[in-house]
């Protein structure tokens, strides 16, 4: 397993707290995401990370969000791990990114993983359940083509 890594020597990979006070996220729609955080892609609505972390500030006075690196293996592979701390509890997700699956991210391996590691622990936190993150899509069928657009 490897250490946490260094991000411009401010700590782990990434490293999150804030003292927020709650903001308004009702949009209509009954899930709370603004319509320009979800991305339609065939009729299916998929929320973008920064929705989700809208949401988890918004509902939670102190939120703390830790990543490490698990596994990277330079231009093949990455899985990383995710812990949120939120005031309901602690919820952990474990992100993966592939060059097989994800071929045009390949010099962001850790990133995307790191991403979805994020998005799979916020849904753990009951954050945005029922839309699959957009960042969790890999370069399949479903995106391939031009990039999809946000329908607003």
């Amino acid at each position: 397993m490897l250490p946490e890594r260094e991000l411009r020597g401010a700590g782990p990979l990434l490293h999150v707290e804030d003292n927020v006070n709650g903001i308004g996220n009702g949009n209509g729609n009954g899930n709370g995401f603004r319509p320009d955080e979800l991305v339609k892609i065939q009729g299916r609505d998929f929320v973008v990370i920064g929705g989700r972390l809208r949401l988890l500030h918004s509902a939670n006075a102190k939120v703390s969000i830790t990543t490490e690196v698990l596994d990277y293996n330079l231009d093949q592979h990455s899985v990383v791990r995710a812990r949120v701390v939120t005031q309901v509890g602690e919820f952990t997700g474990t992100g993966v990114a592939t060059a097989a699956r994800d071929p045009k991210l390949v010099e962001a391996l850790v990133e995307l993983a790191e991403t979805r590691a994020i998005a799979r622990a916020l849904r753990f936190a009951g954050i945005g359940v029922e839309c699959c993150g957009f960042e969790e899509l890999g370069a399949g069928p479903v995106l391939e083509g031009d990039p999809p657009r946000q329908d607003l």
